[in-house]
């Protein structure tokens, strides 16, 4: 019986020894590659038009994204939509919220946008 125990003593040991070393690996890999867009929040007048693009990630990676407003759907317009961007319009003067729901070979990632309603002149009168 204590040949047993000391054999699972070893055991346990040695897995505790090389556990920490392969959850760090892990967690490195995965904390190298963190999806991003380009833009957080950005300002646009009506009529104009930026490009929001998915970062950090490899075209070989991204399998799909489905791009979204979920927010003011009546101020902004998206077209030209792929794997790695979108055209957004703003069409009239408010606040949007554009979503990517981007599906990697690492998981799905969903990230969001936000297009202000200020124009710079309204900052510039702010002072």
């Amino acid at each position: 019986m204590k040949k047993l125990n000391k054999w699972i003593a070893l055991l346990l040991a040695a897995i505790l020894a090389v556990l920490p070393f392969s959850a760090s690996v892990s967690v490195v890999q995965a904390g190298k590659k963190t999806v991003t867009l380009n833009k957080a929040k950005f300002s646009m007048e009506p009529g104009s038009s930026t490009q929001l693009k998915v970062q950090n990630t490899s075209k070989s990676e991204v399998q799909s994204v489905t791009w979204s407003v979920i927010k003011g759907k009546d101020v902004v317009k998206l077209s030209a939509k792929s794997k790695k961007s979108v055209i957004v319009k703003a069409v009239k003067k408010g606040k949007a919220t554009i979503q990517a729901k981007i599906k990697t070979s690492n998981g799905t990632f969903t990230r969001k946008s936000v297009r202000s309603e200020e124009h710079t002149s309204e900052l510039q009168s702010r002072g």
